[in-house]
């Protein structure tokens, strides 16, 4: 069996609406994109150091992002598509949407399948033939809660999901992941073209745990 275990960070925006004077940042999962034609950019690289640009826990802070384009960045475009977009809908009944993944200009790369509920948002699995050009389909065996209905600044949750998928038809490998989440900070983010808006900073820590069937 081998493991893996990294820790993830994001920043998720907070819409306006939810903020009183005084109050907390809310994060609703309602809010984020789930309608086909919505989509989202940003720059990207690998290998990057990001523990001077997210700073400590706690808040307020402010997250500067505010930089163009820098030359080793290139330009992710996440766009909301109905389930048969990538042509894996059929494995995903139970989604309402998918974020399809394109490095531009048109190297598509990935489809995510979703479906945002009264709890929050679920997760049922991918297809990636850029990285698994093999077994690039990938269906949990049952759909993971990512994203709880709301999310505010001292939360935190857990999840577990787990698939099978066949390795170069000479054997099986049965994957089991698990993480866990906090909101560790809050404060303003600043956006290219978007300005200051407020945000939340979410911590995760992934556990990948593959077992080898031959």
């Amino acid at each position: 069996m081998k493991t893996l275990t990294k820790t993830v960070y994001g920043l998720v925006l907070a819409p306006l609406l939810s903020l009183e004077a005084n109050s907390q940042i809310v994060f609703s999962a309602a809010d984020l994109p789930s309608h086909a034609g919505q989509y989202s950019r940003a720059y990207f690289s690998t290998n990057v150091d990001l523990s001077t640009l997210l700073g400590q826990p706690g808040g307020p802070r402010r997250w500067d992002f505010s930089q163009t384009q820098q030359p080793n960045e290139s330009v992710r475009r996440t766009d909301v598509v109905a389930t048969d977009n990538g042509g894996q809908g059929a494995s995903f009944p139970g989604a309402a949407y998918a974020e399809r993944d394109t490095d531009e200009p048109a190297s598509q790369i990935a489809w995510r399948y979703y479906t945002i509920t009264n709890a929050g948002r679920l997760y049922y699995g991918f297809y990636n033939p850029v990285d698994d050009p093999v077994t690039p389909l990938v269906v949990f065996d049952q759909p993971t809660l990512d994203v709880p209905a709301s999310v505010q600044y001292g939360q935190t949750w857990n999840r577990s999901v787990a698939w099978t998928n066949v390795v170069s038809s000479d054997f099986l490998v049965a994957y089991h992941f698990t993480a866990s989440a906090q909101v560790d900070a809050y404060g303003t983010l600043v956006l290219p073209n978007f300005g200051e808006v407020p945000a939340l900073r979410v911590k995760e820590l992934h556990d990948y745990e593959a077992s080898e069937y031959f």
